[in-house]
């Protein structure tokens, strides 16, 4: 597993998921996108947003193992990533054989998220991995007052 770490202060980007129905071949659609900046995908008409599984499956417009992150009914939505590339394409009609797809690349490298020893507690996930060495203690038990 992976965990992020992103600056709070990422700007966004956005798509208009709209204008690339239909997009002539063989121009690809593709956006770099600073690490953990939000990217968000806006359309009026029917249209939704599909992660594809891999590259054959978002070249070849097959939704079999892909992922509806959102759907015909809310005509907007955000993406983000870090250190990766990520196919999004759309399902409705024949519109991903006409071009509506891009991949998006983020620029960044991903942290593997620490394995804890055994007999040790969890840890709380963090956006960031704070300024100090937590090995020795733990600041989820909170005092209320």
């Amino acid at each position: 597993r992976l965990l992020p770490c992103v600056l709070a202060t990422a700007a966004a980007a956005n798509v208009d998921w709209e204008s690339m129905h239909p997009t002539p071949a063989p121009t690809p659609n593709t956006l770099p996108a600073a690490a953990g900046e939000t990217v968000t995908f806006t359309w009026t008409d029917t249209h939704d947003v599909w992660l594809m599984p891999d590259q054959a499956a978002y070249d070849s417009c097959t939704f079999t193992s892909a992922t509806e992150i959102h759907s015909t009914s809310v005509k907007t939505g955000d993406v983000a990533g870090l250190g990766e590339t990520k196919y999004y394409a759309c399902h409705v009609g024949s519109h991903c054989e006409s071009g509506q797809k891009i991949a998006i690349t983020w620029a960044g490298t991903a942290t593997p998220a620490p394995t804890p020893a055994p007999g040790s507690p969890t840890p709380r996930p963090t956006a960031c991995p704070e300024a100090h060495d937590h090995s020795d203690h733990d600041h989820s038990r909170r005092l209320s007052m």
